[in-house]
C-alpha cells in the first residue's frame, strides 16, 4: 500500500489542461519530489491532493483510502504552503493554537506536541510570543511548519518550502526536512531548485506543462537522461575561438560565450587537455569536470532550462 497516490489526475481551466493524466505514487517513509518550473502544475496537484481544489477526473488516496470518503482522516496530512497561511497580526503561539483547534488536538496532546516541536524546530518563547508580522522569513517558516505538524501527521506536503529564503537558511530547512523524514514522516515536496531535489529526495517526478515526464531516483535520472560528463575550460573571452578550434575534433564548443565544454571527458583527461593548451600558449583560468545535473535532465527532455533567465 502506498502512503499517497494521485491517479490519472486531470484539471482543466478554460481551454488549458493544467494537469494531464498525472499519476504519482509515494511510498511510506520516503521524500518524494515534484521538480518543475513555475506554472508546471505542481501547486495545483498538491491542492487537489489536499482537497483544496477539485479535480475534473482522477483519484487521490491516502494509505489506500480515497480522500473523498467520509471516513478519511484529514489529520493524516500536514500542509506547508509556499505562502504561509499564518495570521500575521496574531502571535506565533496563537497561530499554532488555532491550527491545533482546527484539527481537534486535545489540550494535553497539544502541550506535549508543542514542547517537542519547540525543541525540534528551535522555537523559543521569544519567537512564539511575537506577532508573525515581526518575524524574519526563516522564523515564519518554522512557525508555519510547527502549525502544520501540531496534529502529528504521517504525511507532510510542502509546496516550494524554501522559495525566497537565504541560501544558508534554506540549508537549515533542508536539515529539518531530513530530520522529519528520519522520524518516520512521509514527505511530498515541490521545488524548482534542482539542487534541492537532488539533495533531499529519494525519488523525483519531473513535471512540465501539466505532464509527468519521468520519475526515478535522482542519480538514476541523471545517468539515463543527463548526458555525459564534460570538461569545462574557463578562459578569457579572446581565447575562446582558438580553444574551440583546438578541441573541435573532440566535440568542444563555446557555451554562452563564457567557457569551452568538451563532452565525454573526466578527471583522467585533464592532463592531456592542459598539455594541449600549454603547447598552443592558451592560458587557462579554470578547468573542472562537470557531471550531469537534474537541470541537464530537464533540458534534454524539454529543450528548455528549468529556470528561465
Amino acid at each position: 500500500m502506498y502512503a499517497l497516490e494521485a491517479i490519472e489526475i486531470i484539471k482543466v481551466y478554460g481551454q488549458t489542461r493544467v494537469l494531464d493524466k498525472v499519476t504519482i505514487r509515494v511510498n511510506a517513509g520516503e521524500i518524494y519530489g515534484l521538480l518543475g518550473p513555475n506554472g508546471a502544475g505542481k501547486s495545483t496537484l498538491m491542492e487537489i491532493i489536499l482537497g483544496l481544489r477539485r479535480q475534473d477526473s482522477g483519484t487521490v488516496k491516502i494509505f489506500g483510502v480515497e480522500t473523498r470518503n467520509r471516513d478519511f482522516d484529514k489529520k493524516l496530512v500536514g500542509y506547508v504552503p509556499q505562502d504561509h497561511l499564518l495570521y500575521e497580526n496574531l502571535s506565533g503561539i496563537d497561530n499554532i493554537k488555532y491550527f491545533a483547534g482546527l484539527y481537534g488536538v486535545p489540550r494535553k496532546a497539544f502541550k506535549e506536541r508543542l514542547d517537542s516541536l519547540k525543541n525540534f524546530l528551535e522555537l523559543d518563547d521569544n519567537i512564539l510570543k511575537k506577532d508573525v508580522v515581526k518575524l524574519s522569513g526563516g522564523q515564519r517558516r518554522r512557525v508555519a511548519l510547527a502549525a502544520s505538524l501540531i496534529a502529528d501527521p504521517k504525511i507532510i506536503i510542502m509546496d516550494e518550502p524554501t522559495t525566497g529564503l537565504d541560501p544558508n537558511i534554506r540549508r537549515d530547512f533542508w536539515r529539518l526536512i531530513t530530520d522529519l523524514n528520519k522520524e518516520g514522516k512521509t514527505i511530498l515536496l515541490s521545488t524548482h531548485y534542482m539542487e534541492e531535489a537532488d539533495e533531499l529526495c529519494d525519488r523525483v517526478s519531473i513535471i512540465d506543462r501539466g505532464r509527468i515526464l519521468v520519475t526515478g531516483a535522482p542519480d538514476d535520472l541523471k545517468k539515463q537522461y543527463g548526458g555525459e560528463e564534460s570538461i569545462i575550460l574557463r578562459l578569457k573571452s579572446r581565447y575562446l575561438d582558438h580553444a574551440q578550434m583546438l578541441f573541435e575534433d573532440m566535440g568542444g564548443s563555446i557555451v554562452a560565450n563564457e567557457y569551452i565544454k568538451i563532452p565525454g571527458l573526466n578527471e583522467v583527461d585533464i592532463p592531456r587537455v592542459k598539455k594541449s593548451l600549454d603547447e598552443t600558449g592558451i592560458p587557462v583560468e579554470g578547468i573542472e569536470v562537470r557531471r550531469p545535473t537534474l537541470e541537464d535532465v530537464f533540458i534534454n527532455l524539454t529543450g528548455r532550462r528549468l529556470v528561465e533567465e
